[in-house]
């Protein structure tokens, strides 16, 4: 079964209010007054009638309840409320970031912040891991929780740098002239 388009769904809902709020579409509207003749009024004909501003309370009060959500939320296992509080700090922590991002007018303050930013999420990945991993060895799963610790390893380990390497000169070099 396809399930409606929300673009789709949206317009034909805007249409409905549209016309449940125009004088035609209501049972009190005064009856239409018939075109006057020749040209002016065949163009009265073409013309749309003028819309009156929607009653937006009459339009809103006939639509239909919305409904149930089709999917219950799952089960809070301990997993769950372990992971949703390491976010929570995180968007906390993130929101005192980003108020202070939007009133600071130095670009190197900014920058700071930015990267203080950046610093917090990569913090809050690594605790999503350790959480994970603490839940895994719980549940009796090392090997999982081996993967964890391997992907917490990547993140906070910095990459080696290479340095450069001497090379051999390449067969024949010496001999251009």
């Amino acid at each position: 079964m396809r399930t409606p388009c929300p673009r789709s769904t949206a317009s034909a809902l805007g249409l409905a209010i549209t016309l449940l709020a125009t004088p035609a579409a209501r049972s009190d509207a005064p009856p239409a007054k018939p075109a006057p003749a020749g040209i002016a009024g065949a163009f009265a004909r073409i013309a749309p009638a003028p819309v009156a501003a929607p009653d937006s309370a009459g339009a809103f009060a006939a639509l239909p309840a919305s409904p149930a959500p089709a999917v219950l939320p799952r089960a809070r296992t301990p997993l769950r409320a372990d992971l949703q509080g390491v976010l929570d700090r995180e968007q906390q922590q993130l929101a005192t970031l980003e108020v202070e991002l939007r009133a600071t007018p130095d670009a190197m303050r900014s920058l700071d912040v930015q990267r203080r930013i950046e610093k917090l999420k990569q913090q809050t990945e690594v605790e999503l891991l350790k959480v994970q991993a603490a839940h895994a060895r719980r549940a009796g799963n090392a090997a999982l929780a081996d993967r964890f610790d391997e992907a917490i390893a990547r993140i906070t380990q910095p990459r080696p740098r290479l340095e450069p390497q001497a090379r051999p000169a390449p067969a024949g070099a010496g001999d251009a002239r």
